[in-house]
């Protein structure tokens, strides 16, 4: 199990597994309602719900909830702005991620909303002057609202969504597929190389999980012979 050429097969395997669910039968939600959640916003920042909104924001930019809630606490103004024009962009430099485990190359988190949600969330105080606690609650109950109006309950909807979308931008400006998929690591915040970024592309994963695999049983069969 310790042999080079086994990993590689496993590695191949795990490569190829994001896709097997759907082989299977089993739909994983790979697109989100935009213009629903946009209307959902606006809502919620008529009502001051601002820091839900403002997590939803992160949703849309390629963040999780909590990486999100965490940056609204601990980055606060130096992590999180929103331009006159409706960009609301979460700063590289503030990342949990990179704070935490350095070295990582990322992109800024960049959201476009409507003038309206921007206005609201330019009127909130930051840093969040939440406990971990407040914190937990508003994510669980951010979550749930969006299920209540017949959005996605798996959060991960936005980043599968997030990550298909930034790799056809790039491949249809004439990027390779590494290229493309190398800003999507970046996006949503991922190592280099990372594997588990195909979890979020899907069916994207198969041809490189097939070579992949193909290169290890190609290995094992040299060194059986």
């Amino acid at each position: 199990m310790k042999a080079a050429p086994v990993k590689e097969f496993l590695a191949g395997l795990e490569a190829v597994s994001p896709v097997l669910p759907e082989a299977a039968g089993v739909r994983l939600v790979r697109s989100v309602d935009r213009p629903a959640v946009i209307r959902w916003m606006e809502a919620a920042v008529s009502k001051r719900e601002v820091y839900a909104v403002a997590v939803v924001c992160g949703l849309l930019a390629g963040l999780r909830m909590r990486e999100a809630a965490r940056l609204l606490m601990r980055g606060g103004a130096e992590a999180f702005s929103v331009s006159l024009s409706g960009e609301v962009r979460w700063k590289e430099a503030c990342s949990t991620k990179s704070n935490m485990r350095g070295g990582r190359l990322l992109a800024d988190r960049i959201a476009k909303v409507t003038e309206a949600v921007a206005a609201g969330l330019r009127r909130m105080e930051l840093p969040w002057l939440a406990t971990e606690q407040e914190a937990t609650r508003l994510v669980r109950e951010t979550a749930a609202k969006l299920r209540d109006m017949g959005l996605s309950g798996d959060v991960r909807a936005f980043r599968r969504s997030l990550a298909r979308g930034v790799r056809e931008c790039f491949v249809t400006q004439g990027a390779t597929e590494e290229e493309a998929v190398s800003w999507v690591r970046r996006t949503l915040g991922h190592r280099p190389g990372s594997m588990t970024t195909f979890r979020y592309l899907g069916t994207a994963v198969s041809d490189l999980g097939a070579r992949r695999m193909e290169d290890a049983w190609e290995a094992c069969q040299a060194i059986a012979t």
